[in-house]
């Protein structure tokens, strides 16, 4: 953590997740959104949804090897 950008790491459990979900060669829909309200308005998106943030067509990629 830095006074000029933030990190985070997320872990997502894949044993919830049918195998044929995650294999090499799946693609899905991915982004990524931090919103910060309080003394300072702050907005950050992986991939900007432009003001539509629930519209998956938006989404970046993710690719599993």
């Amino acid at each position: 953590m830095a006074d000029t950008f933030w990190t985070s790491e997320v872990e997502i459990r894949a044993d919830g997740f049918k195998p044929d979900r995650l294999g090499p060669g799946t693609l899905w829909g991915f982004n990524v959104v931090r919103a910060r309200i309080g003394n300072d308005a702050e907005y950050g998106e992986l991939v900007p949804s432009y003001g539509f943030p629930g519209i998956p067509d938006r989404y970046g990629y993710l690719l599993f090897e």
